[in-house]
């Protein structure tokens, strides 16, 4: 017969009834309980009807330990099929409290040490775990076809990936725990989360942030026209301007003013979106803005008109605050690792003390708002830009760590970012004159041992004592002159280029400097990567001075290193062509970005002069308006006219 469970039992097996039924269970008012053992006897039936004679477990025997059984009694088969298991095996909860002489358990990746006991301790002669290693549980989302795991084989997978040590497994499970907590524990752990910042933090900045939106919005209406307006209202990319005006407001700008200069800079004809258009004149306007270090929550909390809205964001701010002091007082007394790292041991003095703790505070604050759990680093990278309330909080953080502030724009900035500096940098070297400050040294020690042996040569010429002798000797000054003259002509345009090589080397020291503290913060968050090298292969990192180029070669110079230095020399000159030419692109390269800094710079001190100018003509307009009105009348003309009214009065 089939059960419940989808198994067939048979005369003989053991099954276990799964639901309570009022069943006479082989003993006087003993009825048929849940998890109640049962073996199948026989089947019988009873008119149209099919039964089973079964018999309940009840124990075992003290002195010999056999299992001991109920009198048989009557099964119905609609019970069988609707409310019976087959009994060989089940999960923990059945076999707590049992006693086999052989268990058998199955433990996979969600098992945890409390079951793994109960499992492994319910057999009196062995106990044996199967660990299931393959993780098939998991989705696959690579682009890639695979078979579904009920017709691919994990077990016979090469995939690392898919399969785990069996020991892994285990480790795994010893250390979860599936313990339920008492309800007091609960309720404790759902009052910290309802007063923790991951909770209270969310729902301040949307207060603020709506505020705030509403101001900015307010600002947009009064300086766009009507049609603008209506346009505005029904873009899509509102909140990604909103965003970025509140990082602005955060950092100190006056949003009111970057918006009326953004709005009056030039119409929007022809614009898809006005507040894309707006994001990028913002953006051009403010830069990337930081928000400021807050020294607290409540100080963060802007004025808010409407009085509801402004009670309830005063009254999170003050619970956010009390919250900081908490978590400043618990790393005090638990010591973690990071504050031991980054912030030392609790001071005793107590000035030093309240320091320590305010420091410990911000970070402490941070980390439960981002809920950031990294146990030796302190804060981590800022968090993205689309959240500028936690970036304030990663700042106040970063401030009160008191860390070297050129570190700052390095970890405030995203993958992204740092992608792009690194990006810049490589940009930048494609344009770059070779290296050649080592063929330049061989071809200045080259063209002083040609002139050396052409003057020896010479003399060798004026002492020689036949002609013959003369001819020869004056044959090799002409010689090594003209080689001289030749390697000389080498030489000056290998100075050429490693001049270019130095200029262009000065013009993108900051790309280089940005790239490289780039690259050493992308290795650091994401130390498995695997990056390529900012520098080209077999060049330097760094460029000699100019002073490192000998102008004549050294006295202790040997032959065999002017000899070594002429055999290398050689090669350099069938790239001097191409090397002239990339020096002489990066010439021209340095010169117009000079140019066009120099008209920066100008436009910069006009648009200075403009503003200027601009703000005294409304300051006189100001003033003449004010001269213009009528002024107020003195104490003495009051004075005048109220005894004037009482004369007449008396009259």
């Amino acid at each position: 017969m089939e059960l419940a469970d989808g198994n067939v039992a048979g005369v003989g097996d053991l099954i276990v009834a799964r639901q309570n039924a009022r069943i006479q269970a082989g003993g006087p008012g003993r009825r048929l309980a849940n998890r109640d053992m049962l073996r199948i006897d026989v089947w019988d039936e009873i008119g149209e009807e099919r039964v089973a004679l079964v018999r309940r477990v009840t124990g075992r025997d003290p002195s010999t330990g056999e299992v001991l059984w109920s009198a048989p009694f009557e099964l119905p088969e609609d019970y069988i099929e609707r409310h019976a298991d087959l009994a060989y095996a089940g999960n923990v909860h059945v076999a707590q409290g049992r006693t086999v002489d052989t268990a058998h358990l199955v433990v996979d990746e969600t098992a945890g040490r409390e079951s793994f006991y109960v499992g492994m301790s319910r057999g009196r002669e062995r106990n044996t775990a199967y660990v299931v290693t393959e993780r098939v549980h998991t989705a696959d989302l690579s682009p890639e076809p695979r078979p579904a795991p009920e017709i691919g084989d994990p077990a016979a997978s090469d995939d690392p990936a898919l399969r785990r040590h069996r020991m892994a497994v285990l480790a795994d499970v010893l250390e979860r725990q599936q313990t339920e907590q008492s309800a007091t524990e609960t309720m404790r752990q759902e009052l910290e989360r309802a007063a923790g910042l991951a909770t209270l933090a969310p729902m301040w900045a949307d207060v603020t942030r709506a505020h705030a939106a509403r101001r900015y919005e307010n600002t947009m209406q009064s300086l766009l026209a009507a049609g603008e307006w209506q346009r505005y209202e029904q873009d899509a990319e509102r909140g990604t301007l909103t965003r970025l005006l509140r990082a602005a407001d955060l950092a100190g700008h006056d949003v009111e003013d970057v918006l009326r200069r953004a709005i009056e800079r030039r119409d929007f004809a022809g614009a898809h979106s006005i507040a894309a258009v707006l994001h990028g004149r913002v953006r051009r306007i403010v830069g990337t803005p930081e928000p400021r270090a807050g020294t607290s929550y409540a100080d963060r909390t802007p004025a808010i008109d409407n009085q509801e809205a402004e009670r309830l964001a005063r009254e999170l701010a003050a619970a956010m605050d009390e919250r900081v002091s908490l978590l400043a007082n618990r790393v005090a007394v638990d010591r973690p690792v990071w504050a031991l790292r980054y912030l030392g041991e609790v001071p005793t003095d107590p000035i030093d003390r309240d320091d320590w703790l305010w420091r410990a505070g911000a970070v402490a604050a941070y980390r439960e708002e981002r809920g950031y759990a990294d146990e030796t680093e302190a804060i981590g990278s800022a968090p993205e830009r689309g959240s500028p309330e936690q970036r304030a909080s990663w700042h106040a953080a970063f401030v009160a760590l008191r860390m070297p502030e050129e570190d700052r724009k390095v970890a405030a900035a995203t993958d992204g970012e740092l992608w792009a500096q690194r990006a810049a940098y490589e940009r930048e070297t494609r344009w770059a004159p070779p290296y050649v400050v080592d063929e330049l040294r061989e071809a200045h020690l080259a063209e002083d041992a040609y002139r050396s042996d052409a003057v020896r040569a010479w003399h060798r010429a004026d002492a020689a004592a036949d002609d013959t002798e003369r001819a020869q000797a004056q044959r090799e000054a002409e010689e090594s002159s003209a080689l001289a003259q030749e390697v000389g002509a080498h030489r000056e345009a290998l100075a050429e280029v490693a001049a270019a090589r130095r200029a262009w080397h000065a013009a993108t020291e900051l790309d280089r400097q940005q790239a490289l503290m780039a690259d050493t913060e992308l290795r650091r968050r994401h130390a498995d990567a695997e990056l390529p090298s900012l520098h080209p292969s077999g060049e330097p990192h760094s460029e000699p001075d100019a002073g490192t180029v000998p102008d004549e070669p050294h006295a202790n110079q040997t032959e065999m290193d002017t000899s070594a230095a002429l055999q290398r020399e050689g090669p350099g000159r069938q790239d001097i062509k191409a090397a002239l030419a990339a020096a002489r692109r990066a010439q021209q390269i340095i010169a117009g970005r000079k140019q066009e800094a120099r008209h920066d710079a100008d436009l910069a001190s006009d648009d200075v002069m403009r503003r200027r100018e601009a703000e005294a003509q409304q300051e006189a307009s100001a003033r003449r308006s004010a001269v213009r009105q009528d002024p107020a009348p003195s104490r003495h003309v009051l004075s005048l006219e109220r005894d004037e009214l009482e004369l007449e009065a008396g009259q």
